[in-house]
């Protein structure tokens, strides 16, 4: 029965929710809503929300700049 469990659940796991081609898309409205939030925010006088809507921004610029510097570096 444990087994049978496994693999029901294995292959839920592998089952993507939105596709590969679209998954970009969302991620990039996600960080343009968050960047939009911020600027309100930190206009509006809350300068901690508006750090709070950076966050994820911030990450976002650290992996792509990482993945950029990896390409320059196999270019050269």
């Amino acid at each position: 029965m444990f087994d049978l469990q496994k693999k029901s659940n294995f292959y839920k796991m592998r089952l993507r929710n939105i596709d590969r081609e679209v998954e970009p898309f969302f991620s990039t409205m996600l960080l343009l809503v968050c960047a939009f939030m911020a600027v309100v925010l930190i206009g509006a006088g809350s300068v901690f929300g508006g750090l709070l809507f950076l966050a994820p921004l911030a990450v976002a610029a650290h992996v792509y700049w990482d993945e950029w510097r990896a390409a320059g570096r196999d270019d050269a």
